[in-house]
Order: structure tokens, then C-alpha cells, then sequence
């Protein structure tokens, strides 16, 4: 995990030009990222206890992943979920992370709407509106944490 944990660290500076805003948002991903490792450890954990050898419980716990990775809001959304499957997503401890991990990311962030984005692209401002979700109309930019996300 600490391999991991470095090589994002790595890319997440490498990628991102704000160095000095970004620092408490590194340190909650981090500690996010450390709560589902422990999370996901524990229940493959749970499963090799209840399984009668180790490849069955390897079997099962990665069953599991793949459930708990469709099912976290971002390959489905939360509202394309069928209703009989919801239950996967409040037991889903991804779920919570990925929210968090997109919540810690878009909080503070203002996107601007520009161009093709505001609809009509002519008149005034007034007139207008971005073609962003959660975008007021007469607004140039959009809060990062009531835009496309749906979390």
C-alpha cells in the first residue's frame, strides 16, 4: 500500500498545478484511501474465516471487488441504479469513499463557463446559461461540488 500511496502522491503533484491549496485535500485522500484499504482488507479477512480453504475465500473476496466497484456510483450511477439493487450501494463502504474522494476533490472549485458551454452562445450574460449541471442562469461559473456529480 505504501508503493501505492507514493506513486499517487507522485502523479497527484505532477498533475495538479495548485501545490499550496491542494496539500489538505492530499491528506484527506490519503486518509480515505487508508480507511478502504483497511475496509476491503477486513472483509477479505471475513471471508477466509468463514471459507473452508484460501481459494475459495480469494475467489469470493474477488467477487466481491467487482461487485463493490460497480456498484460505488461511478461505472453506474447512482440513478440508473435498479431499485431491487440499492441495498448494494448503502452497504457498499466504496460507495462512501468515492463520494468522499469527490467531495474532498470538487469542494472550492469554481467551474467557469465559457464558449460552446453557455447556451445561447450569443446576447448577454443575463440571457444566458451554462450548460453545466447544477449552473444558475445569469452565472459565468458553476460551484465544482453541485456540478455534474451526483453524489
Amino acid at each position: 500500500m505504501s508503493v501505492c500511496v507514493c506513486v499517487w502522491f507522485t502523479m497527484y503533484h505532477i498533475i495538479n498545478p495548485n501545490h499550496c491549496i491542494v496539500f489538505k485535500k492530499i491528506l484527506n485522500d490519503n486518509n480515505i484511501l487508508c480507511y478502504v484499504d483497511m475496509t476491503y482488507s477486513a472483509f477479505t479477512r471475513l471471508f477466509a474465516v468463514y471459507s473452508p480453504n484460501l481459494d475459495v475465500a480469494s475467489r469470493a473476496s474477488g467477487i466481491l471487488l467487482i461487485i463493490l466497484l460497480i456498484y460505488n456510483g461511478y461505472l453506474i450511477p447512482l440513478n440508473d441504479v435498479k431499485p431491487w439493487f440499492i441495498w448494494v450501494v448503502y452497504l457498499n463502504p466504496l460507495a462512501y469513499a468515492f463520494k468522499a474522494l469527490m467531495a474532498n476533490e470538487f469542494r472550492g472549485l469554481q467551474l467557469e463557463c465559457s464558449g460552446t458551454l453557455l447556451i445561447p452562445p450569443y446576447g448577454s450574460l443575463q440571457n444566458q446559461v451554462c450548460a453545466i449541471n447544477g449552473a444558475k442562469p445569469g452565472y459565468p461559473t458553476v460551484d465544482g461540488v453541485r456540478g455534474s456529480f451526483i453524489f
